[in-house]
């Protein structure tokens, strides 16, 4: 081969490999984008629940190990002889929820009155991530109250009521048939003046049935 060519040839050479090497390094056609999902408003907790409707039933264990069951207090149809029926105010707590905390002197004071004529307030603590347990017995032990305390260490209660959203402070006002008469998620305002006119004739409707 004539030396004098080579330049050429190389040249040549280098051209058709840094051509190649571009067309197999260039970026691959983009793919249409997909449409965006339309924006979703965010949740209010218990958004799922309506009143009107069955509450949901749940099986929990109180700190003493005994099992709470809503659908052992109140249910549809006849009452069962063992079972007396009741209406329930379930109100779910924290010990770090500084707004549960300021309500439990109202909830005292509600179990007080109403529990006489038949009203069962349930609280359902919720815990702590670091020494949960151990901080809620602490307070328990100093904090002597008059009602039901049942730990939620999954907090499988918690989203049956107020779904993956857990917003405290969370009431429900549930009726003698199981039945979810009111609700209240903000710390604003007593419980009693928002409960009012729900509690009224969930108690009315207890006191009839009882005198039938």
């Amino acid at each position: 081969m004539n030396a004098a060519r080579l330049p050429i040839i190389f040249t040549r050479v280098v051209a058709v490999t840094f051509a190649s090497a571009s067309a197999s390094a260039a970026p691959p056609t983009p793919t249409p984008a997909a449409a965006p999902t339309p924006a979703r408003a965010d949740p209010s907790p218990a958004r799922h629940l309506e009143l009107g409707q069955p509450a949901p039933k749940f099986r929990i264990r109180a700190l003493d190990g005994t099992l709470v069951r809503l659908d052992r207090m109140a249910y549809p149809g006849r009452e069962r002889r063992f079972s007396p029926k009741r209406p329930v105010l379930i109100d779910f707590f924290r010990t770090d929820c500084q707004p549960c905390l300021d309500a439990l002197p109202e909830l005292v004071a509600l179990h007080n009155k109403y529990n006489p004529r038949g009203l069962e307030i349930m609280m359902v603590a919720l815990l702590e991530k670091d020494r949960g347990e151990e901080k809620l017995r602490a307070f328990l032990a100093r904090h002597k109250l008059p009602f039901t305390v049942v730990q939620d260490i999954t907090e499988h209660v918690a989203e049956k009521f107020m779904g993956k959203r857990t917003a405290l402070p969370a009431t429900f006002l549930v009726d003698r048939d199981g039945v979810l008469r009111k609700t209240k998620f903000s710390a604003k305002g007593s419980l009693e003046d928002h409960l009012d006119e729900a509690l009224t004739a969930v108690m009315k409707q207890h006191a009839a049935a009882q005198a039938k």
